[in-house]
């Protein structure tokens, strides 16, 4: 077929606005050589889903015989963050060597907001040959929740001081697989009429 896109014009907005990390420490004097360590438990926002997207989208397509104009006007919707409680300790090696490591528990037993969703609806309209008709407005909207999401993985760090005015610092973050709970909803209506409706739900593993 031949297609004419009008192009895509989008109101995009992003909200940043949350607690990102918040740490308690305690130092411990007087350990192995008189060596500084420091024990702590960190809570961090790793990643914000939060995301809205307007669109209207059009186009053109020769059918034998006609030409059919298609469009669909909608908007997608998505909520929701992950974080991560972390333990962990640092320890003094030399004067200028230290070495740090932390478990992360990215569980929604824990962080009740550790889920997110999402929705995308809108409508759809087709006209043949510029003729439109009721029983081709259609309407959509699709549904999907990730919940009760769990994984753990490990951070270890090292930080160097060669110099008073230089410090160099390593962090290596391991690779782990999260379980989590999926479910999809799907419902379509034609000129008003429910024509199709179906709900999804399954565990998937997600790695990072």
């Amino acid at each position: 077929d031949s297609r004419v896109y009008r192009g895509m014009n989008e109101d995009e907005g992003v909200n940043l606005d949350d607690l990102n990390y918040l740490s308690f420490a305690y130092p411990v004097r007087r350990t192995i050589a008189g060596r500084n360590l420091i024990l702590s438990i960190n809570y961090q926002r790793q990643y914000d889903f939060d995301r809205k997207l307007e669109y209207d989208v059009g186009f053109h397509t020769a059918l034998p015989g006609a030409i059919q104009y298609t469009r669909f006007i909608g908007d997608y919707v998505q909520q929701g963050s992950l974080s991560s409680l972390s333990p962990a300790f640092a320890f003094e090696i030399t004067n200028r060597l230290s070495f740090g490591f932390a478990v992360n528990f990215w569980d929604q037993d824990l962080l009740s907001s550790n889920r997110w969703e999402s929705r995308q609806e809108g409508v759809s309209v087709f006209a043949t040959n510029g003729v439109f008709t009721p029983a081709s407005l259609g309407h959509y909207r699709v549904e999907e929740e990730h919940n009760d999401f769990k994984g753990t993985n490990f951070t270890f760090g090292l930080h160097y001081t060669p110099t008073p005015r230089l410090s160099l610092g390593l962090v290596y973050h391991t690779k782990f697989t999260a379980e989590v709970e999926y479910v999809r909803r799907t419902r379509t209506f034609m000129g008003g009429m429910p024509i199709f409706s179906l709900t999804q739900t399954r565990d998937r593993e997600i790695t990072f």
